[in-house]
């Protein structure tokens, strides 16, 4: 049994190096250099950005808002459900979105803190806020920009800082990108583009770019999803939440969503009102789900909460005399199942039926 695992080991061992070394070589993400650099010039010399594989949108934002020099007249903060959001709902604007997914309130705090420290707080700032920021429950990885700007913007609200951190989780997941089958595919797609030469993971989107393959991000930092991406029927749709709850994976990202945390609601709150003493203008977008996953939830524990949240940031904005659009309830916007591409995310045409008394006022 011994000689035959050694054996197995010998055949299998190189194959993982090999993986690992292609995958540290080439490093599609930029998980191991860390390096956004090029992507953030492409972005701030008015290009748009063409996107092979994933990448770590939390140090493209750092990047690209340490290289920026002068202020945005709207910024956009949020999760991978307000990426599409982009210049053509403000005509006549710069823009950019500073979206990131799974976006937690420390997210939206620590980038805005960016902003903030270089001393380019936009004009307009449009805040897309998803229950879950309130979920107690949900952590933080650990980022070294989010680790010093999270404090610090908590600091000059009167906050002392609480990092739920997921110690290790972010190291851990790197690293198993070293030896994953999958980024390795990505790899191999970045080393054909470049014929096989010292690899280059970012490249501009030229008008021939066909987007039925690729990702693009626009120079406004909105997201373009390629053309083929999946469309959820009911029935898909129905499947996917079943398997979810099967293996407890996260239903519509609200799993674990047991309470509304106080301690959060606060530091919305404050946030708020730090913003709006800077003489910035705020608006609030709340991004609707699937139709679908929408009465899934109703059905769920996460019902209550859900609901709870939006009236909570519903009567925040009213007290402070903000502006709210959307709603996490498609219903009420007229939302049908041909909006979204799949539970949470809506095809970029369709943020302008709920965003539409902003774009008519901007």
């Amino acid at each position: 049994m011994k000689k035959f695992c050694f054996k197995i080991l010998i055949l299998v061992l190189p194959v993982l190096l090999g993986v690992a070394a292609v995958n540290l070589w080439v490093d599609p993400a930029k998980l191991f250099s860390k390096d956004y650099t090029e992507a953030a010039q492409i972005l701030l010399k008015g290009s748009n950005l063409l996107l092979f594989s994933n990448i770590d949108e939390r140090l493209m934002q750092q990047s690209y808002i340490t290289n920026l020099t002068r202020p945005k007249d709207v910024v956009i903060l949020g999760s991978s459900r307000s990426m599409g959001l982009g210049k053509e709902l403000f005509p006549g604007k710069n823009i950019f979105n500073s979206s990131v997914s799974s976006a937690t309130l420390t997210d939206l705090l620590a980038i805005f803190y960016l902003y903030y420290e270089k001393s380019i707080v936009p004009k307009t700032m449009v805040l897309s806020l998803d229950p879950w920021i309130f979920n107690g429950q949900r952590h933080d990885r650990s980022y070294d920009f989010i680790k010093k700007a999270y404090p610090q913007m908590l600091a000059r609200m009167g906050h002392v800082a609480s990092l739920k951190k997921e110690w290790g989780r972010e190291v851990f997941e790197r690293y198993q990108e070293l030896f994953s089958f999958s980024y390795f595919q990505e790899s191999l797609v970045i080393l054909i583009k470049n014929q096989f030469k010292p690899p280059r993971t970012f490249f501009k989107a030229t008008p021939q770019t066909n987007d039925d393959k690729f990702y693009v991000i626009s120079n406004d930092g909105s997201l373009t999803y390629h053309n083929k991406a999946p469309i959820q029927t009911p029935q898909r749709m129905q499947k996917l939440i079943d398997q979810q709850k099967e293996t407890r994976e996260e239903l519509c990202s609200l799993t674990g969503f047991e309470a509304i945390d106080p301690e959060a609601v606060s530091i919305l709150e404050d946030f708020l009102s730090f913003i709006q003493g800077l003489s910035s203008q705020t608006i609030i977008y709340l991004p609707p789900y699937h139709p679908f996953a929408y009465n899934t939830i109703m059905t769920e524990s996460p019902k209550a909460l859900v609901i709870k949240a939006e009236n909570i940031i519903r009567n925040m904005a009213q007290r402070k005399g903000i502006k709210v659009y959307g709603s996490y309830n498609p219903e009420r916007l007229g939302l049908d199942k041909d909006c979204f591409y799949d539970a949470i995310h809506l095809k970029r045409p369709c943020y302008k039926e709920s965003f539409r008394e902003a774009i008519e006022r901007h």
